[in-house]
């Protein structure tokens, strides 16, 4: 049966150990990210499905090469895709990588997914709730010009860097849902 949540769990190659403590942190903010989704669009069904696949595999592109993270099947037949951004940093921003580790374009720009989440956990430690949340419509994101964000890199992962706008400077007309 396919789940109205798609997640996959990709498994393999060669990945920092920054990167393999960042999954860890996230996995117990996905049941709470997966109610959001629940709550906020008309889905098949209530399931998740989670297929493991092999780094090298065809599936695993979808995430790696296209940013899709999840795809949300509804029940008027729509498959949505998403982006997640997971984290447990203290403000409200909508981050984006700009710059990969390799110091190329980073994912926002390979990204193809219909919709962008970033989500922060409730509690640094404990990262089962959600404290806060934004969920935009990419492309109608990528349309504005001038929007003030900001640039810090991240100090884990060499060359990365992320730009991020505060929610409240996210454009409304952008934003399918968030937090109040």
């Amino acid at each position: 049966m396919i789940g109205g949540i798609e997640r996959l769990n990709i498994v393999g190659g060669n990945r920092i150990e920054h990167h393999r403590n960042m999954d860890k942190q996230q996995q117990p903010m996905k049941p709470a990210v997966n109610d959001l989704y629940r709550k906020h669009f008309r889905l098949i069904n209530l399931l998740e499905n989670v297929e493991t696949v092999s780094v090298t595999s065809e599936e695993a592109k979808r995430d790696m090469f296209h940013g899709i993270d999840v795809v949300l099947n509804t029940i008027d037949g729509r498959r949505i895709t998403v982006q997640e951004k997971l984290l447990s940093w203290h403000e409200d921003t909508l981050t984006i990588q700009v710059q990969n580790c390799e110091g190329r374009l980073g994912t926002w720009y390979s990204c193809t997914a219909d919709l962008y989440l970033v989500a922060y956990a409730k509690n640094l430690k404990q990262t089962d709730q959600l404290r806060s949340w934004i969920l935009v419509d990419r492309p109608k994101l990528k349309e504005w010009k001038n929007l003030p964000w900001k640039r810090q890199p991240n100090k884990q992962d060499g060359k990365v860097l992320f730009d991020f706008l505060p929610f409240d400077l996210v454009p409304g007309k952008c934003v399918v849902a968030r937090t109040i």
